[in-house]
């Protein structure tokens, strides 16, 4: 019987992992034109069984994960032979890029937390960190792939891929920003208390960094500087 439990358990992670790859855009598509709707929807999602769950769109940390992890393990493995020998472990090297890429959602979930005064429970912040990840990762998703094709310093980018980066780039960050403030304004948050909101994010944001490339930087891992 176990190697028929072996096989069964491969199968279904195999099938599990085409069914991420099969959701991923379809997910991706839905959160870009219809933000609001998607993710009324998604908190729909957790009403529902355990077992019913995101049978049609992607959980959120998973979705994150999923976009972001294989083209910055790919932008990793792409370095510099300095720079790789400076390369952790594949399961290290995953574990700090994920830590490093959920700075912006967590100072945006922290900072949604402090401006709209609903609580800051442990139930409070999976919400406001899951809307946070799925809003964060087409972004990601973005920069890590042009990193990569664009990264390497002998790679030279046309001007007008540059003029397209940059005009989608922008498109992106509207997009978000918009998103953000159509959020909390539908949660009833004043016009100043949602500005201060963006503020605090961004400061949290670049003082996470600062400390994330500090530790770096002292740990000589020259692959995430």
């Amino acid at each position: 019987m176990e190697p028929l439990k072996l096989s069964h358990t491969i199968e279904e992670n195999v099938l599990e992992f085409f069914a991420w790859m099969y959701l991923f855009p379809i997910t991706l598509v839905h959160l870009f034109f219809r933000p609001l709707c998607f993710l009324e929807a998604m908190a729909m999602e957790k009403e529902k069984a355990e077992s019913a769950r995101y049978e049609t769109r992607m959980p959120p940390v998973l979705f994150f994960l999923f976009g972001t992890m294989p083209p910055s393990i790919a932008i990793v493995r792409h370095g510099t032979l300095e720079e790789l020998t400076t390369l952790p472990a594949l399961s290290d090297a995953a574990l700090i890029i994920a830590l490093t890429l959920s700075i912006l959602p967590f100072a945006w979930a922290i900072s949604v937390l402090v401006f709209s005064a609903r609580g800051y429970d442990r139930a409070q912040f999976r919400d406001a960190f899951s809307i946070q990840c799925y809003l964060f990762c087409p972004i990601w998703l973005f920069i890590l792939c042009v990193a990569y094709y664009y990264g390497p310093p002998d790679v030279q980018m046309p001007t007008q891929t540059a003029y397209a980066v940059l005009g989608i780039g922008i498109v992106l960050i509207i997009w978000l920003f918009i998103t953000e403030w159509r959020l909390l304004r539908k949660r009833a948050i004043s016009t100043v208390r949602t500005i201060g909101c963006f503020v605090l994010a961004m400061v949290m944001s670049a003082d996470l960094f600062k400390v994330t490339f500090s530790i770096a930087h002292a740990t000589n891992q020259k692959w995430l500087l």
